[in-house]
C-alpha cells in the first residue's frame, strides 16, 4: 500500500496531530537531512547532530496532538535553533565550573587530574542514577541555570515539587558521592 496523498501542509500537519505514522514519515524524511546539516554547522559533531535532530523528532511526535503549528518548516527550524541554544548553554555551564574550580587548584599533577575526572564521572554517573523526572529537572536547574519558577513553567509543575526534587536529587547524589570521597580520601592518604 502506498502512501497516502497528502495536498498541502495542512493536511499533512492534521494527519499528524491525529497520530498517522505515516504522515509523521513523511516530515521526518522530508526534514532530517537538512535540519541535521544545520545542527551539524552549529555544533561540529556528528554524534549530537544527531541526538539534537532526533530529539527535535521526538518531542514533534510525542507533542503531536497539542502542538499549533501552521507553518511547518518555520516550526522546525525554530525548535532546532532552541536546542543547539540549549546544547551550548549545558556546554557553557559545565565549561564555566571546570573554569572556577581550575581557579582554585589551578596546578594539578596527573594524580590530582585523574581524580577531578574520576570524581566528574561519578557526578555524572549519580546524575543518571536519579529518577527520570529528578534528573530533568535538577539538570535544568545546576546545568542550565534556570530558576525553580522557570522550571515549573517548562514542565507544569508546581515550584515545590521542583524544589521537591532537587532536594531529593542533591540527598541522594550527596548519599552516592560519599563512598567514592571515602576513597579518593584513602587514595590521597596513601599516595601523600
Amino acid at each position: 500500500m502506498g502512501q497516502p496523498a497528502f495536498q498541502n501542509e495542512n493536511e499533512l500537519l492534521e494527519a499528524l496531530r491525529s497520530g498517522d505514522d505515516q504522515a509523521f514519515s513523511i516530515i521526518f524524511k522530508k526534514y532530517w537531512y537538512h535540519l541535521y546539516n544545520v545542527a551539524l554547522s552549529k555544533v561540529r559533531s556528528h554524534e549530537i547532530a544527531e541526538e539534537i535532530v532526533q530529539s527535535l523528532f521526538v518531542n514533534l511526535w510525542e507533542k503531536r496532538s497539542t502542538l499549533l503549528i501552521t507553518n511547518l518548516s518555520h516550526y522546525l527550524n525554530v525548535s532546532l535553533k532552541n536546542k543547539c541554544i540549549d546544547f551550548a548553554r549545558r556546554n557553557i555551564t559545565k565549561e564555566k565550573y571546570w573554569t572556577f574550580a581550575r581557579s582554585y587548584f589551578p596546578v594539578m599533577d596527573i594524580q590530582e587530574e585523574v581524580i577531578v575526572h574520576e570524581l566528574e564521572e561519578a557526578v555524572e554517573k549519580g546524575i543518571e542514577m536519579l529518577p527520570e523526572k529528578s534528573r530533568t529537572i535538577f539538570k535544568l536547574n545546576r546545568i542550565e541555570g534556570l530558576s525553580n519558577s522557570e522550571i515549573a513553567k517548562r514542565i507544569n509543575l508546581s515550584e515545590k515539587s521542583v524544589e521537591y526534587h532537587i532536594t531529593k536529587s542533591l540527598k541522594q547524589l550527596k548519599q552516592s558521592l560519599r563512598d567514592f570521597l571515602v576513597s579518593i580520601i584513602l587514595l590521597i592518604a596513601f599516595i601523600f
